[in-house]
């Protein structure tokens, strides 16, 4: 049995280009995302385009995020996507089963870090780098164009943005 968290994880996101554009589907993906993806081995946020095939409705995958480890469920806004590496483990438990202690689970974790990307490209406009010193085991939250997320030391980020470029307004 394996014991590594990978696979989709928590809920998706949605977006709509425009009124009558395409209608964008993101899923937060714990572990490696595919086989052709071998950079991404910690998760990735992968965006699909629902597109019309014959009368059907289908997802086609458009674009797969960086490495991220294990992401939080995505959040949409003004044509962009923030995603938030948690910095943990996807693993539960070690090779032989038994359960990792929380103990070595924060000593496998590495610090959060905010992505915001292009909903249509996944192309990466902003990252909060080294401005967190802890993981995180929460989500996203955003309104009137801030976002919020916390981390494991009871710390809360809250970070406003301006169109397509993000700005860091307080911590």
């Amino acid at each position: 049995t394996k014991f590594n968290g990978s696979g989709f994880q928590g809920t998706f996101s949605t977006w709509e280009e425009d009124n009558n554009g395409p209608r964008w589907v993101y899923a937060s993906v714990w572990g490696p995302t595919g086989t052709g993806a071998a950079k991404n081995v910690n998760g990735a946020v992968v965006a699909f385009q629902v597109e019309d095939q014959g009368g059907n409705l289908a997802l086609t995958q458009k674009w797969t995020s960086r490495d991220m480890s294990t992401p939080a469920p995505v959040v949409t806004a003004n044509g962009l996507v923030f995603a938030l590496s948690q910095g943990q483990s996807s693993r539960a438990a070690k090779e032989d089963g038994t359960l990792y202690t929380v103990a070595e689970k924060k000593a496998l974790a590495t610090r959060a870090v905010l992505y915001v990307l292009d909903a249509a490209t996944g192309k990466d406009l902003y990252n909060s780098g080294t401005m967190t010193t802890t993981f995180s085991n929460a989500g996203l939250a955003v309104a009137n164009r801030r976002i919020y997320f916390s981390t494991n030391d009871n710390f809360v980020y809250s970070l406003g943005f301006l169109a397509e470029q993000p700005q860091l307004t307080g911590k």
